[in-house]
This record gives C-alpha cells, structure tokens and sequence, in this order.
C-alpha cells in the first residue's frame, strides 16, 4: 500500500481541530489497513511493531485533538456549518459555539449548558463522518486535490501545490465529480 505525501509549501492554510481530527482518523484507518493486511508476513516483522506503535500515538493524539474540537473555539470551517444534513439548531449553537462557551450560548438560547455541549458534540461528529464518508471514496491524491477544490483553489493553482501536472488534476477531478456527484453540485 503506498502511502501519498502533499509537499509543504509556506502559503499552507492552518486546518481547524475537526480537519485534523478527520486526518488522524483517516491516518489511524491507513495504519490499520496496512497491519490487517500484513500481520501474516514476518518480512515485515520490524515495521508492523514500527506502525503498532504509531497507531497507539495516533489515537492518544485522536483523543487530544477530539477534546480540543469540544472546548476550543473556532474548531469548525465555515463551511462544515453550512452543510444542510445539519439541522438549524446544529447550525445554530455550533456558530454560536465559535465566539462562545457553552455556558454563555445556553444562557442566550435558554438552555441548560449540558444540552449545549451534547447537541454541539452530536454536530461535531455528523460532520466528521460526513467528512470521513466523503473521502472514504477517494484515493490520497484525490482527497488532497478535493480539499484544495473546496478551499477555492483554481486547477492550476493544485496543480502546482501538489507538485503535479495540469492534465493530472483535471484527470482527478473529473474522477471525482463523477464519485461525489452531490457534494460537487454544493462546492
């Protein structure tokens, strides 16, 4: 299984706690993956315990990065919170939940803090596995391709971010079009 890299460059976007999430439980998925399928081969004695060990670092930072996403502000893209699988109160509290802890939106909204913190945490985990769902269908490449698509990024543009060709991109895109019909339609 070959894994794809995405060069850094310095006019990178920072990612929100729920983008890193999603990337750690799509790496946490790569990782168990590549250790299903290899566990049998005693070639590979060494880096199966190498990846072990990684998968265990991988969801202690899974369970840091979902706390942050529960008690930091600005953890959500805009984006995410305009997605219409959310309902209106999702919508609502999780916006609020931005600028605000959730004792303030329940003292705005009328509600007790608990029923704040339980309806923005059942949003934050509709949209990572509206997230996860959406690029469970696609390579790496054209996850990253997809990703700097939605950020507004023109063809040419990830082309040159992802150190490859013009014709590539337009290739994956229309790979991808036809794999998330619905979710082109809204970007």
């Amino acid at each position: 299984m070959e894994l794809s890299v995405v060069p850094y460059k310095n006019e990178h976007k920072w990612s929100t706690w729920v983008e890193l999430l999603i990337e750690y439980r799509q790496s946490l998925k790569i990782v168990n993956n590549y250790i299903v399928s290899n566990n049998d081969s005693e070639y590979k004695a060494g880096d199966l315990e190498i990846l072990k060990d990684s998968r265990n670092n991988i969801e202690e930072m899974i369970k840091e990065l979902r706390l942050r996403t529960l008690t930091e502000y600005k953890s959500i893209r805009e984006e995410d919170l305009n997605n219409p699988l959310l309902t209106e109160r999702q919508r609502q509290i999780a916006r609020m939940r931005q600028i605000y802890n959730c004792t303030e939106v329940a003292r705005m909204l009328g509600l007790s803090p608990k029923t704040v913190f339980t309806v923005y945490k059942r949003t934050i985990d509709k949209i990572c596995k509206m997230r996860l769902k959406e690029s469970a269908n696609l390579s790496g490449q054209q996850d990253a391709i997809w990703r700097l698509k939605k950020e507004g990024l023109s063809d040419r543009e990830i082309a040159e971010r992802l150190n490859t060709t013009y014709g590539n991109v337009r290739k994956q895109l229309s790979c991808i079009r036809k794999k998330l019909p619905e979710q082109w339609e809204n970007c």
